[in-house]
């Protein structure tokens, strides 16, 4: 599972129970997602709350894959599951609600009290910042190993299901967001 928002514990992610094992392979993933906030030197900043607020679901016309997006309050994370039985494979980022952030915020403090945390601005780029995703026009396009997700007719995200990687439009760089969609 190639992954870095697996710091998720609410919606999609408990639709299943994990098993020991799955948590033991997550396990190293968020322990590197700490250590490099840790070594940012953040401070403590309140959290949102965590309830989703948007979701869009979508299979595709196959009825093999399933891609679910969730608001957590501060971004918006696509889930791509397999649709029978329903299961994760991987995790996208597809955009902030929220302005992005300095370097000073806390971010183990989110995860320590079970909230996402906000995007960076070292992570952040003009596409980043959609503050009113309910009311933007959202569609996936479905190929036979990937998915497009649009915004706006946007292209902003692609869900590669081979690879089992996602590829953002929304992030500047690499980093424990996920991968950024380099044109």
């Amino acid at each position: 599972m190639d992954s870095f928002g697996s710091f998720h514990t609410f919606g999609v992610m408990n639709r299943s129970v994990w098993s020991f094992a799955q948590f033991m392979d997550m396990f190293p993933r968020i322990a590197w997602i700490c250590l490099g906030w840790f070594l940012l030197g953040c401070t403590v900043h309140e959290a949102p709350s965590q309830t989703p607020t948007y979701t869009f679901e979508s299979t595709d016309p196959k009825g093999k894959y399933k891609i679910v997006l969730e608001e957590d309050g501060q971004s918006v994370w696509a889930y791509a599951m397999l649709a029978e039985p329903e299961k994760l494979q991987f995790v996208g980022f597809l955009c902030s609600t929220h302005p992005p952030v300095k370097n000073e915020t806390n971010i183990l403090s989110y995860m320590e009290s079970g909230q996402a945390p906000p995007l960076l601005e070292a992570f952040a780029n003009p596409f980043s910042h959609i503050p009113d995703i309910a009311q933007r026009q959202v569609e996936i396009d479905w190929a036979d190993k990937y998915a497009m997700i649009r915004i706006d007719g946007q292209p902003y995200l692609i869900m590669n299901f081979a690879k089992q990687t996602a590829y953002s439009r929304a992030l500047a760089q690499d980093g424990p967001y996920g991968h950024a969609w380099m044109d």
